[in-house]
């Protein structure tokens, strides 16, 4: 349900201003959500993946600068001076990443940061995806993969909780596949 519309509308207080909305595309997700965030993965074996796409191949398509400096932050934040990651050959970092290289290493990660651009495709949902730097990273693709010690999804891109409003019952967008292809918990834009 979307209760971050909840509100008095132009000039009234809104449920934005006092909680931050979360959401669960089915019942089913939120189920395997709460089974598995009772076991969540142990921080010494956490292995992280940090990705981003300052430019790609996709046309029309404009760089995105702040993703490498993005990444680079988290990266020092977590392996720096005072690491918060206790093995910093825990973290993965990709910088220009491309598809299939990124399909490949997201079995092992149990974290996913990706920062890069975001695309709803109305026509087609399962079109929708990732634009990676040599091409986009579809959901038809990403609902192909077993991820077995997924646990959370950062999605630094737009249109990854979009949805399309001519289908509102419809969970067809990026974060919603992430919890589908078995992430736990995925952190998403409605922009």
């Amino acid at each position: 349900m979307p209760l971050h519309a909840a509100g008095v509308y132009p000039n009234g207080p809104s449920c934005s201003e006092h909680f931050v909305s979360s959401f669960a595309p089915t019942l089913s997700a939120l189920t395997r959500a709460q089974k598995a965030s009772q076991e969540p993965p142990l921080i010494k074996s956490t292995r992280l993946l940090l990705a981003s796409v300052e430019h790609t191949a996709y046309p029309g398509a404009g760089d995105l600068p702040g993703t490498v400096q993005e990444i680079s932050i988290i990266q020092d934040l977590l392996g720096g001076e005072h690491p918060l990651l206790p093995d910093p050959a825990n973290m993965v970092i990709m910088q220009g990443a491309q598809s299939q290289a990124l399909q490949k290493e997201l079995p092992q990660a149990a974290v996913l940061h990706l920062a890069s651009h975001g695309v709803q495709d109305d026509m087609d949902p399962l079109q929708s995806g990732f634009l990676m730097a040599d091409q986009k990273l579809s959901i038809q693709e990403l609902m192909n993969l077993n991820l077995p010690n997924a646990y959370l999804a950062i999605l630094s891109a737009c249109h990854t909780a979009k949805g399309d409003a001519k289908q509102p019952d419809q969970t067809v967008h990026l974060a919603a596949t992430m919890l589908f292809v078995g992430f736990k918990s995925v952190v998403a834009t409605m922009w």
